[in-house]
């Protein structure tokens, strides 16, 4: 019983780390995790800035 409980806590870990590390990598590359203490790279777009540019898209047909 006692090896077969460190043996799931190992295959859970090993998923968890996979995960985490799969997870992280594009948070880092897209600024959203950065040492930096700067803002980050992302920019979330306003209802106002979408709406205009689906109008400019008719415009250009």
């Amino acid at each position: 019983m006692h090896n077969s409980l460190w043996s799931i806590f190992a295959v859970l870990g090993a998923v968890m780390g996979f995960l985490m590390g799969y997870a992280t990598a594009p948070m880092i590359e897209s600024g959203l995790i950065s040492g930096r203490g700067g803002k980050a790279a992302t920019q979330v777009e306003t209802r106002k800035a979408i709406e205009q540019y689906y109008k400019d898209l008719y415009k250009e047909e």
